[in-house]
């Protein structure tokens, strides 16, 4: 069984004031070792806490919390096919950066994200209807970018058992091909000296290594950039 895990809201709580109130509702949690924000539940049901409805926390697991921590602080993030955006709230609560644009082309999602951003309080994650292949953004204009990419989802069996019986070799291969036109054009909007990052919660090289290899190969203007993990994460 997986355990939920909770990004704490630094601008309403901080994490061991969490932990207390939550324990005052009967729900058991403990730091989680990826991020400085995190909580895992251990026991209990977190949504129905009051500290939720009030914004002092929102649920993410925890590797979407540490995504963020791999990027160079900054001033503007990117967010590409971003809804529900919990990068985006991950990124700003990290202090990673100071604002971020989170893309995504579905309405549904995007009203989800906003229904965050005002639970939270936090004005800073901006939402922008768009196409990733289309993004209504300046090309090379952007210090920050990140394409977490729509994927099979292999690296979530543990939270979609399902998955092994949906995903075949065929939809990899599908998916790789999207994935590298989605990170070619999230690599034209990045300005000279920014940094891209692609992730993606897939196991498969078919979207991953062989997707970063394609797009270096077609675009003479990127190179590959050592990611320098933080404290948190150089266990992993």
């Amino acid at each position: 069984p997986s355990g939920v895990d909770l990004l704490v809201n630094p601008r309403r709580s901080d994490r061991d004031a969490l932990s207390r109130a939550l324990a005052a509702e009967g729900i058991d949690t403990e730091p989680d070792s990826m991020t400085p924000l995190g909580l895992t539940v251990r026991s209990g049901n977190a949504l129905a806490a009051p500290a939720f409805a009030a914004g002092h926390f929102s649920i993410q697991d925890a590797a979407g919390q540490a995504l963020p921590l791999l990027l160079p602080p900054g001033e503007t993030l990117v967010d590409l096919a971003a809804a529900p955006g919990g990068k985006s709230f991950a990124a700003v609560s990290l202090r990673r950066v100071r604002r971020a644009i989170a893309l995504d082309r579905s309405p549904s999602r995007l009203e989800l994200l906003l229904e965050t951003r005002r639970r939270l309080g936090i004005l800073e994650v901006l939402p922008a209807a768009g196409d990733v292949l289309a993004p209504p953004l300046y090309p090379r204009g952007s210090e920050r970018v990140l394409f977490d990419a729509p994927c099979s989802g292999t690296g979530t069996l543990r939270k979609n058992p399902e998955i092994r019986y949906r995903v075949t070799p065929e939809a990899v291969e599908r998916l790789g091909l999207a994935q590298e036109r989605g990170l070619a054009s999230a690599a034209s909007l990045l300005a000279p000296g920014g940094f891209l990052l692609y992730s993606t919660c897939s196991l498969e090289e078919e979207e991953n290594e062989r997707v970063v290899a394609r797009v270096l190969a077609s675009d003479s203007g990127l190179e590959p950039a050592p990611m320098e993990a933080p404290p948190e994460l150089s266990a992993f």
